[in-house]
Order: C-alpha cells, then sequence, then structure tokens
C-alpha cells in the first residue's frame, strides 16, 4: 500500500513529533562507524573515484533535479565571500535528491560532504559511490567521535563545505521548515565557522510539468552566511546559531507564502494537549 506522506507529516506534526522517520531505513549491510573508521581515505584510489562519481553526481544532478522537480536556485552570491573559507551548510531534508540541489545550489567550485545517519554507511558498490562522493557517516558511539571531529576540523581547514541535515529525518516534499537540532551547530562554534542557510521551498506544479503529471517544484534559497559570536561561551554560541538559522528558514518560508505573524503566529498545527511535552528547540521553532 502505497504511503500517503502528506497525511503521515499532517499527523506528527499534529503531535509536534518532527523529528521521527516516515521513509523506511535499515541498518542491514552497513559498515559500523566505530574506532577504525577511515572517514577521509588518503589512497590514490579512493580519491580518483572521488574526482569520478563528484563530476558524475555534478552533472547528473542538474538534469535529475531539473526534470524531477523544475528546480532553481537563487542566492548563490552569498556565498561568494566563502570562497576561501570552509563552512558549514543546513538544508531542510525533503527529498532523496536534495544533497544534489545543494550542490548546484552554492555552485562547483567546493568540495561538498554530507554528514548521514551511521544507517546510510552501507556496504557494497552503492556504498562505496556514496562515500566516494562524500558522506560522512555520525558517529553514534564515543569512540568513533575522535575521528569524525578530526576529519570535519581537516575539511573544514581545506575550506570545504559540510552539510547537515538539522531536522535529523527525512520527510518527502513537506513544505515548512521543521525544527533544528543543536547538534549540527555545536561543530560550527568548534571550528569557527559561519552557518549558511539553505531552503527548499516546494511549490505546485504548473503549466507543462503539471500537465505531465508533476506535483510539486523545489526552489532552493541560499540565505546569507551566519557567523558565531565572539565573547560568549561555547553552548550560547550553539545556541545563537541554531535559533538564527531557525529564524531565517521560518522568515523566508513566511515571506514566500505571505503569511503575517499577526495572522498565524505560529506555521504549525500542534494540537493543545501535546504543547507541554515539546522540546526546547520545538518550543522555540513555534514562537516564529
Amino acid at each position: 500500500m502505497k504511503t500517503n506522506w502528506d497525511l503521515e507529516h499532517e499527523r506528527l506534526e499534529h503531535m509536534g513529533k518532527f523529528d521521527e522517520y516516515t521513509t523506511p531505513y535499515s541498518y542491514d549491510h552497513t559498515i559500523p562507524v566505530d574506532e577504525n573508521y577511515e572517514y577521509i581515505p588518503k589512497s590514490i584510489g579512493f580519491k580518483l573515484a572521488s574526482c569520478f562519481y563528484r563530476s558524475l553526481m555534478f552533472i547528473f544532478g542538474a538534469f535529475a533535479t531539473k526534470v524531477a522537480f523544475g528546480a532553481k536556485y537563487y542566492g548563490k552570491e552569498n556565498v561568494k565571500a566563502l570562497k576561501k573559507q570552509g563552512y558549514f551548510t543546513v538544508m531542510n531534508h525533503c527529498s532523496y535528491l536534495d544533497s544534489l540541489m545543494l550542490r548546484h545550489a552554492i555552485g562547483d567550485t567546493k568540495k561538498v560532504y554530507l554528514t548521514v545517519a551511521d544507517h546510510n554507511n552501507k556496504s557494497g558498490y552503492a556504498g562505496h559511490v556514496l562515500r566516494a562522493g562524500g558522506i560522512l557517516p555520525l558517529a553514534e558511539k564515543l569512540s568513533a567521535a575522535k575521528n569524525m571531529n578530526k576529519a570535519f576540523h581537516e575539511l573544514i581547514q581545506k575550506g570545504d563545505v559540510i552539510q547537515f541535515y538539522a531536522e535529523k529525518a527525512m520527510w518527502l516534499h513537506y513544505e515548512k521548515p521543521r525544527p533544528f537540532k543543536k547538534g549540527a551547530f555545536s561543530f560550527a562554534v568548534k571550528e569557527n565557522a559561519p552557518v549558511v542557510p539553505v531552503f527548499i521551498r516546494w511549490t505546485p506544479s504548473k503549466g507543462l510539468r503539471k500537465l505531465f503529471g508533476f506535483k510539486k517544484d523545489a526552489s532552493v534559497i541560499v540565505m546569507p552566511p551566519i557567523y558565531p559570536k565572539e565573547g560568549i561561551s561555547t553552548k550560547e554560541n550553539t545556541i545563537y546559531l541554531q535559533q538564527e538559522t531557525q529564524k531565517a528558514f521560518a522568515q523566508e518560508y513566511r515571506r514566500f507564502f505571505n503569511i503575517p505573524k499577526d495572522q498565524k503566529p505560529c506555521i504549525y498545527d500542534i494540537d493543545k494537549e501535546y504543547l507541554d511535552t515539546l522540546d526546547e528547540e520545538t518550543k522555540f521553532a513555534i514562537t516564529l
């Protein structure tokens, strides 16, 4: 039976459970992320494979996202000043192809790495392609975190880009920005690197695309970078980056869809009975 994603997301939204997975996943055929996991292989073979698959993803991605979603890109000028600097991006996780859209949103002058849940670190050919393309599985074990932190530092120092899906789970074609977890922003503070918000905006397909059966089109908005503050604690800075990024997403959503805050103070439809059970990130997001 085909899942109606819109209805499932609506159900979870009413409960304020924005970080639950609605798409299936499995730990079958995964490579464990432990203290021996090599985040950035140094072999010539891996480097050649990475160059090949990254080029393929960039070329194929332009075609695939244009056909599937009529993808359009806005705000590339907002990252021009970061050409020689490594930075983090935060994008809403709403498509199997959103990583391909990200590569085009910020241009081809940067090497993009994508943090993913550990269950996505698969064995076999498909897993090899994804690792060569730049996935970085998140370490769930403390013993593996040292290597992960070292890899993040190395990449940012080289001037690369690390993408975080701060909403945690993917919700296919969900239109609203969901509450962010703080973890992604703690790394930006640690590396003293900016966060660039990237919002995928979904609108109903029109014209020929609608005629040919397409339902939603994507516009990818790159917003100005947000920098860590000086003179405040790591915890305060993490919350600052998280909240400012959350604000940027909410403001862009309200601006485009013309939703005045005084008319609808919360963009979500959360049932009153669940309000007291919400986590701090969600409580903040519903004030925007």
